[in-house]
């Protein structure tokens, strides 16, 4: 068992973070960085409950249009949606 201590909560809506539990989506699509690094709690849109667990490994960005239609497997935002480059966080 790990004694690491969860000091960060990312809030994420629905259906985004049912993908991340389901192992489905590994990219969180942000509009800027993220410096933090390491483990962070997944806290449900409106729940106030941590419901996941992730690892921050990296933030890159912004992405080309071109760019976020090739990676859709990573973070399952349909083409509708997406107005603009955006950053997108890595978790392990």
């Amino acid at each position: 068992m790990s004694n690491d201590v969860i000091t960060h909560g990312l809030i994420i809506d629905t259906p985004w973070i049912d993908y991340i539990v389901q192992g489905k989506k590994t990219w969180e699509m942000r509009t800027s960085h993220c410096n933090k690094r390491g483990k962070v709690g997944l806290i449900k849109k409106g729940s106030k409950q941590v419901v996941a667990i992730a690892e921050v490994i990296s933030s890159e960005g912004p992405l080309t249009l071109n760019q976020l239609r090739d990676t859709f497997e990573f973070h399952r935002v349909p083409e509708h949606i997406i107005s603009r480059p955006d950053y997108k966080w890595h978790f392990a």
